[in-house]
């Protein structure tokens, strides 16, 4: 992981939250597999977990607290949720692929927590 950035108390709180991300993240990948892609655009799920993974590199403190501040643990549903809304807010996807790929997520990550919880 890359340096924080910030004031001291923007940096731990930052690294708090940056590690239940991560966690989530890290779940996602191994529990939500059944992720299809568009004919159209079949690299899009590669692509879409590729910005995601841009976006676990970024060092600024202020920009974890403000888009992932909400992941509060990783033990709930209620986190699963506020991690899949901060990656809406900083992923921009860029064509229809890219979107089917995020709007699986937003339905089968929540359902895969259920199901092991």
């Amino acid at each position: 992981m890359v340096e924080m950035k910030g004031t001291e108390k923007q940096v731990a709180w930052a690294n708090d939250i940056r590690e239940r991300v991560v966690k989530l993240q890290n779940w996602m990948v191994e529990n939500v597999t059944d992720l299809k892609v568009s004919k159209k655009y079949p690299e899009s799920k590669e692509t879409v977990f590729n910005k995601i993974n841009e976006v676990l590199q970024n060092d600024q403190a202020k920009f974890w607290i403000e888009n992932f501040g909400d992941v509060r643990s990783t033990d709930n549903l209620a986190d699963v949720f506020a991690y899949l809304n901060g990656l809406h807010k900083v992923i921009e996807t860029e064509n229809s692929g890219e979107r089917f790929v995020m709007s699986q997520l937003d339905r089968k990550a929540p359902r895969a927590w259920a199901v092991q919880n």
